[in-house]
């Protein structure tokens, strides 16, 4: 038995290994690395369109919450300014209000300020017969 192999017999048999070995390679790895390449090259392109992707919803959601920003805080400066004309409108209805509430108050006081001099002047009046017919009864004679 021998240990070393025949080296004409090993080329022979080396022969049609690297002939498989470049067969192999021409149809099935070369086409398999092609391929393996050109779907890295894909991926990698997808990617970096994703991130770009990302990048710009960043951008329009920072554009949009800005948006929203600028309308809450014109939203919340016309609700103050709607509330100041509303309040200086009350306060305008509150003092025409007042104001006629005083004139009719004091017009009132007026006419039962007249009413009450009418009614001491007619007292007075019926005072005075009521004491005159009283005196002339106790006296018995007329008063002049």
């Amino acid at each position: 038995m021998r240990i070393i192999p025949d080296l004409t017999h090993t080329l022979y048999l080396t022969i049609p290994f690297f002939v498989a070995m470049f067969g192999m390679y021409a149809i099935l790895w070369r086409p398999l690395l092609e391929w393996m390449e050109e779907r890295e090259g894909l991926e990698s392109k997808a990617l970096k369109e994703a991130e770009e992707l990302e990048d710009a919803a960043r951008d329009q959601m920072s554009r949009i919450e800005s948006r929203l920003a600028d309308a809450q805080r014109e939203a919340s400066e016309t609700r103050a300014i709607s509330r100041e004309r509303a309040l200086s409108k009350e306060a305008e209805v509150i003092a025409a209000a007042r104001t006629k509430a005083e004139k009719r108050v004091d017009e009132e006081i007026k006419r039962l300020e007249t009413e009450r001099e009418a009614a001491q002047h007619a007292l007075k009046e019926t005072a005075q017969t009521l004491s005159d017919a009283i005196a002339s009864r106790v006296l018995g004679r007329e008063l002049s």
